[in-house]
């Protein structure tokens, strides 16, 4: 007669799912974005200042312009309005996977069972915005 392994509780279920979509949501905000038919880094917070700073620096000056390197090493030429724009696009995709993991954590945080959760289970670490 072979026990089986006791089943996880159900907050301990709800905090391993929480844990996985905060990852995949880490994941995804590290991934970049797509602007200009390229891939713009967004890897760590100095990507990110890099894009605001640059927006400020259009914002004062319509005459700005940049080269961006983009994911794949290559070249994006910006003016000022571009520079805007890629940083309007980094905040709607932000904003796109936060609202994402949002419906998914308030999904796992009102499971009221193990068999909801175990529906909920797979998106944890592959939900998209």
């Amino acid at each position: 007669d072979i026990a089986k392994p006791p089943q996880p509780s159900l907050a301990d279920t709800k905090a391993r799912l929480r844990g996985l979509t905060k990852a995949r949501r880490a994941a995804l905000l590290a991934s970049g974005f797509s602007y200009g038919s390229k891939t713009i880094q967004t890897r760590d917070l100095a990507d990110i200042s890099n894009i605001d700073g640059a927006a400020i620096c259009a914002g004062e000056d319509s005459a700005f312009i940049t080269n961006w390197i983009t994911a794949d090493n290559t070249l994006l030429a910006l003016d000022a309005d571009g520079v805007i724009a890629m940083q309007a696009a980094m905040i709607a995709t932000g904003n796109a996977i936060y609202t994402a993991y949002a419906i998914l954590a308030a999904q796992i945080e009102a499971a009221a069972d193990l068999d909801a959760l175990a529906i909920l289970e797979p998106a944890a670490s592959t939900f998209t915005p």
